[in-house]
């Protein structure tokens, strides 16, 4: 089980680690992945520029096919440094918010309270924002002191 303080300590890490200024790259369109596949790139190039129809969903099969190698975005960062094993991570990346994850029983957490802290860092995150943006509204959902 991931508790508060495990999560909040290990964003602060990773926060610490990338920069406050790191934004998260994600692997084709908007989409956010907890893991880095190793089919990451050839679905960049397979996309090109085309954001929508067969191309798309073609880009996203690749990606999807491909073993995951590392942990992706932030929460998929600190997921994993939990013990969050890349095979389950992997399982995440298409169900979505962090909610959907924890209803599903891939990841359990303390309670709601943190999946809604962590929701709301992955949509900073998932919206452009910097991983330091994404750790204060983390730390303000739960009044934790930055």
């Amino acid at each position: 089980m991931i508790t508060t303080r495990q999560a909040h300590d290990t964003l602060r890490a990773i926060v610490d680690e990338f920069g406050a200024d790191h934004k998260y790259d994600p692997p084709i369109g908007t989409s956010c992945f907890y893991t880095v596949r190793d089919t990451q790139a050839e679905a960049r190039q397979t996309l090109g520029s085309d954001r929508a129809g067969p191309v798309f969903q073609h880009a996203w099969g690749v990606l999807m096919s491909g073993e995951p190698v590392g942990p992706g975005c932030l929460i998929g960062q600190m997921m994993h440094r939990l013990g969050v094993d890349l095979a389950t991570l992997a399982l995440c990346d298409s169900k979505g918010a962090i909610q959907e994850v924890a209803r599903r029983g891939l990841v359990d957490f303390e309670d709601e309270r943190l999946e809604f802290a962590l929701a709301g860092a992955q949509s900073v995150q998932d919206k452009g924002g910097t991983w330091g943006e994404a750790l204060t509204v983390f730390e303000h959902a739960l009044a934790v002191p930055s």
